[in-house]
C-alpha cells in the first residue's frame, strides 16, 4: 500500500504548479529530489513489477504480464528505478538554490492559495433591436405560416423547374 501511496504523489507531480512552469521540471521530464526516488523505491522494493520492453524500463505487474518479480530484485539502483518508470529524472544534489525539484510536497501546500479570480454577476440576455422588432410585427404569424406551407413551396418549385426543363428541352 505504501508503493501505490508513493507511486500517486510521484504520478500527481505532473500537475504540480511548480512542475507546470517548469521549476522542477527538465526537458518535459520532472525532475525529482534524490531522497523522494529513493523513498519511492524503498515503498516498492517488495512489490512486484515487470521488465519493461526496452533496457532499464519496468512496469507495475499486470494481468498481462508474462515475468513479474520484486522490484529489488529487477534494479537495484533508486535513479534507475525513477528514470525508468514514468517520465523522470532524479536531480543532481536536493540543494533548491543550486537544483530546484519536486520532494512530494504540491506547491499548493509549501506556498498556500493563489489569488482568486474576480467573480461578476451573470448580465441578463437582451434580445437584439431587430430581434425585438420581428416580435412587434408578429414575426410568429410568419413563421407559422412557412411551417405550414414550406412542402407545398418546394413542390411547386420542382414542379417549376421540370415545366421549365420540359419546355426548353430538345
Amino acid at each position: 500500500m505504501r508503493c501505490v501511496q508513493m507511486s500517486r504523489f510521484a504520478l500527481c507531480s505532473v500537475c504540480d504548479g511548480d512542475v507546470g512552469v517548469g521549476i522542477k521540471a527538465r526537458a518535459n521530464l520532472v525532475k525529482l529530489c534524490p531522497s523522494f526516488c529513493k523513498r519511492w523505491f524503498d515503498a516498492c522494493a517488495e512489490d512486484f513489477f515487470a521488465p519493461g520492453s526496452t533496457k532499464g524500463r519496468v512496469t507495475p505487474c499486470g494481468p498481462g504480464s508474462f515475468v513479474c518479480s520484486p522490484l529489488e530484485e529487477i534494479m537495484q539502483d533508486p535513479v534507475a528505478f525513477c528514470s525508468g518508470i514514468g517520465d523522470f529524472v532524479v536531480a543532481e544534489s536536493e540543494d533548491p538554490l543550486e537544483d530546484a525539484c519536486y520532494d512530494g510536497v504540491p506547491a499548493a501546500l509549501s506556498k498556500g492559495k493563489g489569488p482568486r479570480a474576480r467573480w461578476d454577476r451573470p448580465q441578463p440576455y437582451v434580445k437584439p433591436w431587430w430581434r425585438r422588432l420581428l416580435d412587434r410585427i408578429q414575426y410568429h404569424w410568419v413563421t407559422r405560416w412557412l411551417e405550414e406551407n414550406t412542402p407545398g413551396i418546394v413542390i411547386a418549385c420542382c414542379a417549376a423547374i421540370f415545366a421549365w426543363y420540359l419546355f426548353t428541352g430538345d
